[in-house]
């Protein structure tokens, strides 16, 4: 009865009353968890994903007994949107140097680091923390990684970071 009656009252679960959550953790990739019901409603499959910066990674599942949901009578964000991937974040940077305000991929600060920012220079990705004394020269993969320990970077206009274009270019006194 609760199953057949799940499925015709409830409008905030799918059709086939699945329920979807997506959220972005704090120094953590971003994560989909989805409990998914058999065809009787009595058991469900729970399945987790994580964000690679590319795509939605497998990182478990398990079967469940006596689920109960309980969501707002409207869903507030009815449909979950995968994050940008990483390489599409970096070409909207590169090529942008000459522009007064380039783009920079940034990533929030952790308990121990500073806000990392990320520049392309004449087509030469750079990266610097706040409190670094300088910036190192960075590949894709290497932001891949540090997705898994800093969470899904945002895009802003390197005026809005706590770094200037002074912090990713050589001093003349140091040529």
């Amino acid at each position: 009865m609760f199953a057949y009656r799940r499925r015709t009252e409830d409008a905030t679960l799918a059709d086939d009353g699945t329920c979807l959550l997506q959220w972005d953790p704090p120094s953590a990739p971003p994560r989909r968890l989805r409990f998914e019901p058999d065809s009787t409603g009595e058991t469900w499959t729970r399945r987790e994903w994580e964000w690679t910066g590319a795509e939605w990674r497998t990182c478990g599942s398990d079967r469940l007994d006596n689920v109960a949901i309980r969501a707002p009578a409207a869903a507030r964000y009815p449909e979950p949107v995968d994050p940008t991937p990483i390489e599409t974040m970096l070409e909207w940077t590169r090529d942008s140097w000459a522009r007064p305000d380039p783009p920079a991929l940034v990533f929030a600060k952790t308990a121990t680091t500073e806000q990392g920012v990320v520049v392309s220079v004449d087509g030469d990705l750079r990266y610097r923390e706040r409190d670094s004394p300088q910036w190192y020269p960075a590949t894709t993969d290497e932001f891949y990684h540090h997705l898994r320990t800093h969470g899904q970077p945002t895009l802003l206009p390197l005026s809005e970071t706590a770094l200037t274009r002074h912090d990713f270019t050589p001093s003349p006194l140091s040529q």
